[in-house]
């Protein structure tokens, strides 16, 4: 029977997991030790004993499920674990890749997690799967800066020279304001702020180009083209055609990065929580909007409701 099928078939059984609400000290090891049952180890050509392999795997689960309470711990869906603890052996040996090592921990915990475990998609192990350490980084990267309702993706000055910590543009189209639906100003071109970073990697431009050109082909980044006025030091979104030709400097054309909307779900559930910055997104369904609060907020700032997601 295939490694693949035997996940699939096995690890959902209830016994495995059976102890996963006893609150005993034994009740973490044997966990660990039930779900290794399931999982292939071909330890000869990854430079590592049967027992150093299967230590390793016990780690990582332990350190995953010691990160939930113990009244919300629930078992996994096979269609994630299954893929995940198959993947992940090939980067317990490699220090470079421990980014995406810890990624694929937390969207573990996740998954095993009552609030969160419907939210833990199977595209999100495919999707790590076929990323190295260095996408990792800039995902990471890239979500943490995306902490403003204004942002609006990050420029990197290993592939443009520019002295703007921070570029102003305005939106492509304008924008709807909540609550003023009926008046005359409805809607407005919103500024957005775009951010001029260091990606801090050891990497070339060459090699950070490639790794974007990865993440945009796995839609999990897009990239945008940022204008220069020829007259003023100012910059805009709009296309560089006919109609501008005469305001543009064809010579000063930026590419700025921002995560897609489906990376960004993504990167919520398996970004380390110790990397996280104390505010995370809220949904409110009275306002419709997703806000930026503490993580213990109970309502929305704005409208006071406590139905928030």
């Amino acid at each position: 029977m295939s490694f693949k099928k035997k996940v699939l078939e096995e690890l959902p059984v209830k016994e495995l997991y059976t102890d996963l609400v006893q609150p005993s000290a034994r009740r973490l090891g044997k966990t660990a030790d039930d779900i290794l049952k399931f999982v292939s180890l071909p330890f000869s050509f990854l430079g590592m004993t049967s027992e150093e392999l299967e230590n390793k795997y016990k780690t990582f689960i332990t350190s995953a499920l010691n990160k939930i309470p113990e009244e919300k711990r629930e078992k996994p869906s096979p269609l994630v674990a299954g893929p995940l603890l198959d993947h992940v052996k090939f980067l317990f040996n490699d220090e470079m890749e421990k980014p995406l090592e810890e990624m694929f921990s937390e969207l573990l915990k996740n998954a095993c997690t009552k609030d969160t475990k419907k939210s833990v998609q199977p595209s999100y192990i495919y999707s790590l799967k076929q990323i190295t350490w260095v996408e990792a980084n800039l995902l990471q990267l890239l979500f943490k800066e995306n902490d403003d309702i204004d942002f609006g993706g990050c420029v990197f000055k290993k592939l443009h020279d520019v002295p703007e910590k921070t570029i102003n543009v305005f939106s492509r189209e304008a924008e709807p304001i909540y609550g003023y639906a009926d008046e005359e100003y409805s809607s407005v071109f919103l500024e957005k702020h775009i951010l001029v970073i260091d990606d801090d990697l050891e990497i070339s431009a060459l090699e950070l180009r490639t790794s974007l050109n990865i993440l945009e082909q796995l839609n999990l980044v897009k990239c945008f083209t940022i204008n220069k006025y020829r007259d003023k030091n100012e910059y805009s979104l709009e296309e560089h055609d006919k109609k501008h030709a005469a305001m543009f400097d064809p010579y000063n054309q930026l590419t700025g990065f921002v995560l897609t909307a489906y990376a960004y779900d993504m990167m919520k559930l398996c970004m380390p929580e110790e990397m996280k910055d104390g505010e995370f997104p809220f949904m409110c369904v009275e306002c419709d909007l997703e806000v930026l609060c503490e993580k213990n907020v109970t309502c929305c700032p704005f409208c006071t409701s406590k139905n928030i997601q």
